[in-house]
């Protein structure tokens, strides 16, 4: 019998915020407009005891007695290209009218806060229960910062994957000229699919027409003391320095509870950029590559990538790393014919820096 193969991007992958922890959306509460454009298709990864062997049992027939099943959740993993509306105004946090990837955003460890009536900032921050983040500031508020997600992930074939309590990294990367690309790490609880014959039918997806990928076009980089004379910048990659970690809870139906997220390293931004002489920085077309790395200098400035994809800058998108730190040393490399280094700086935490890194989305009306 002839089978036929299924193609990836003929799949649908849906997600919503749930109104309750440890309460998943119902098959037959999604709608059209929770499908997410995801490139090609996701890897969900069991992770736990899963399968439990019996090999140590004793049996008068040898070989141990059969398997069970133990604790499992899902690991998941997807990238997408980068959403975003700037004709929407802001609001108290992303929804579905700003960028497809709301509910993503949304199950970050990010403090979502708006500045004025139009613009978000996505802050880095490592602690979530303090004065500065209290429950009664409503756009500051650790509620605010991580809302859980449910996944369904359904094949043209009916096939599909389901996990809930889902918290979510994000990795931000771009080449010049192309798509910025968000590469996804999430963490859930499992959920049983639904046998091929008794599946509730999820909804045909319906994608956000008016939501086109950010593009890295027209992109500047600041670092005083460092970036005044950089050019031919070709790609960056946008590390927020989170981590995700399981929870065992031995409560739980299947034995995991909800991740853990943490910001366990420095919030990073890599950059691959044309290598110049070296020199002092108000040498014109000089940049201290080397001299600043092995000076272990942290910058009193904040180094930023603002990229500005219609050119007309009044919508724009804001990397900033504070204190920033040459945190490994410069790569000399070939791009194209001319002499390139990649870059790589950290942003250092300290006493007086509640958020170490951000991203602002800025809309000028």
């Amino acid at each position: 019998m002839a089978s036929t193969v299924i193609a990836s991007n003929t799949s649908a992958v849906y997600f919503q915020t749930q109104a309750t922890v440890g309460t998943a959306i119902a098959v037959g509460s999604i709608v059209a407009g929770d499908a997410i454009r995801v490139v090609g298709a996701p890897k969900f990864s069991p992770r736990g005891a899963g399968i439990i062997e019996r090999t140590d049992t004793m049996t008068p027939y040898g070989g141990g007695q059969a398997v069970v099943t133990g604790g499992h959740g899902w690991d998941i993993t997807f990238q997408t290209e980068l959403f975003w509306d700037y004709s929407i105004g802001g609001g108290v946090l992303p929804v579905m009218a700003n960028t497809q990837l709301a509910a993503l955003f949304r199950a970050t460890p990010f403090a979502i806060s708006v500045n004025g009536t139009d613009d978000f900032t996505l802050a880095v921050q490592p602690n979530f229960a303090t004065a500065a983040y209290a429950f009664a500031t409503p756009t500051r508020s650790p509620a605010y910062a991580v809302q859980p997600f449910t996944i369904y992930y359904v094949e043209s074939s009916g096939k599909r994957y389901a996990a809930t309590d889902c918290i979510a990294i994000p990795k931000f990367s771009a080449e010049y000229g192309q798509r910025i690309m968000i590469d996804w790490t999430v963490k859930g609880k499992w959920v049983d699919p639904d046998s091929y014959a008794t599946a509730t039918a999820l909804p045909a997806p319906a994608y956000a027409a008016n939501q086109p990928p950010l593009v890295a076009l027209n992109c500047t980089l600041t670092l005083s003391g460092y970036f005044e004379n950089v050019t031919a910048l070709t790609k960056w990659t946008f590390d927020p320095g989170f981590a995700l970690s399981d929870v065992g809870d031995s409560r739980e139906a299947n034995g995991f509870g909800i991740g853990f997220s943490t910001l366990a390293t420095y919030p990073s931004l890599e950059v691959d950029v044309a290598d110049l002489p070296e020199g002092s920085a108000a040498t014109a077309q000089q940049q201290p590559d080397w001299t600043k790395a092995l000076s272990n200098e942290v910058f009193g400035t904040a180094l930023t990538l603002t990229i500005d994809p219609s050119g007309n800058g009044d919508d724009v998108i804001t990397f900033t790393l504070a204190n920033p730190q040459v945190i490994a040393w410069p790569t000399v490399g070939d791009t194209d014919g001319h002499r390139s280094l990649t870059l790589k700086f950290g942003a250092i935490p300290d006493a007086t820096t509640a958020n170490p890194a951000s991203i602002a989305f800025d809309l000028t009306l």
